[in-house]
């Protein structure tokens, strides 16, 4: 079984580009990856596999298991997800990656959860 980690947050980012600024890797000139904010905070950087992190951000706050809704594998761990957390901010680290540190994350770590693809 793989690892989805999931992060979420309400009303932090102002824009769609503030919150790709915060999540997305940058590359410097020789193509040397250049860690995010987001990707510092959790510890993400060997193994980073940046085509299996999903984000989404949303016109307004929702519940996180509807703001979820599209997200992979969803239904094998959605039973799983809190009922009382909002969010319009959510981010999901699939397998490959392997953050060390998630709970460090500016964002609140909702958890991990398995899934199988």
């Amino acid at each position: 079984m793989d690892t989805v980690h999931i992060f979420a947050c309400a009303r932090r980012f102002i824009d769609a580009q503030h919150f790709a600024d915060f999540v997305e890797a940058d590359y410097s000139d020789d193509g040397d990856i250049i860690d995010s904010e987001f990707m510092r905070e959790i510890g993400l950087h060997d193994g980073y596999e940046p085509m299996t992190i999903e984000k989404c951000l949303l016109s307004d706050t929702a519940n996180l298991r509807s703001a979820l809704s599209g997200c992979s594998y969803l239904d094998q761990y959605i039973n799983d997800l809190p009922i009382d957390l909002s969010a319009d901010a959510i981010v999901c680290v699939f397998s490959p990656n392997r953050p060390k540190s998630p709970s460090l994350s500016s964002m609140t770590y909702v958890g991990a959860f398995s899934y199988t693809p």
